[in-house]
């Protein structure tokens, strides 16, 4: 449920664009699964953010609902990879020893 939800907060800030979303999915799990693979795959196509750090921690969970594990656990890599360089606390002098 975590990544729907995290998936409907995207299509609510996707720059006004619409996106169709069959209300039968309400009711049924089946057209619910269907439903959310579908959209997280035109969300993919339209996504956008300026923040480096933000983008890749979007996209993959977009991609991982778009059943695009593989794409997924690459971006998650590129991603971490980009965190670990990005935000470790360097020290800019050492105490002496």
């Amino acid at each position: 449920m975590r990544l729907q939800s995290a998936v409907w907060q995207w299509v609510r800030t996707a720059h006004a664009q619409q996106f169709d979303f069959p209300a039968a999915a309400v009711k049924d799990s089946a057209v619910l699964a269907s439903a959310m693979t579908r959209l997280a795959a035109e969300v993919i196509a339209v996504y956008r953010e300026n923040d480096r750090g933000v983008y890749p921690d979007n996209l993959f969970r977009l991609q991982f609902v778009a059943g695009r594990a593989a794409e997924a656990a690459a971006t998650l890599d590129a991603w971490r990879a980009w965190f670990d360089d990005s935000y470790i606390d360097v020290p800019t002098s050492r105490a002496p020893e």
